[in-house]
């Protein structure tokens, strides 16, 4: 399987987006069933992975209105299937000008994605009660257990820009939060 393929090639990590438990992940990537694969993908690795430490399983949260109100879920979710982390990050809408001043030696960059939706982008309220949110979950996780819960990508950023995902200005997105 490609599970025991993963395990075997000696990987240290395996990252593994998952932005909801069942219909809310679903919701968020457009497929109905999504949640389900990700899940059976997470019990085989588990399974390959037996009693090797490694390679370890990390989930990936992108957070935005779509699953504001129960991304928490994830946390009990990732404790029970014995995952070692999560990664809790803000959605990305790149606006045009923003990609073409992104420009490096004459390179534009062309997005992963661009929303022609509306806006996943949370309003004040919305940005206050993910804050204080992830200040109580960090509060509450720091040091329990086996479970390493980082929320640096969105600590970076104020309410402000949540509302107006603006980022801090770095030659990267990724780097958004190393301290300069």
């Amino acid at each position: 399987s490609t599970a025991t393929r993963l395990v075997e090639a000696g990987l240290d990590v395996v990252w593994i987006s998952l932005d909801g438990i069942g219909s809310t992940h679903d919701s968020v990537r457009g497929k109905q069933g999504t949640f389900e694969h990700v899940n059976e993908a997470i019990k085989n690795l588990m399974e390959a992975k037996n009693d090797n430490n490694t390679p370890k399983i990390m989930i990936n949260c992108v957070i935005s209105k779509m699953n504001l109100g129960n991304f928490e879920e994830i946390i009990s979710y990732a404790s029970e299937m014995n995952i070692e982390g999560i990664d809790f990050e803000y959605v990305g809408e790149i606006p045009s000008a923003s990609i073409l001043n992104s420009r490096i030696d004459g390179v534009i960059p062309t997005p992963f994605y661009i929303s022609s939706y509306d806006s996943l982008l949370l309003n004040e309220k919305e940005a206050v009660f993910l804050k204080k949110k992830l200040a109580v979950l960090k509060e509450t996780f720091h040091g329990n257990g086996k479970l390493r819960i980082n929320t640096t990508k969105i600590d970076c950023l104020t309410t402000k820009d949540l509302t107006q995902g603006r980022f801090p200005n770095k030659r990267c997105y990724s780097c958004r939060n190393i301290v300069t």
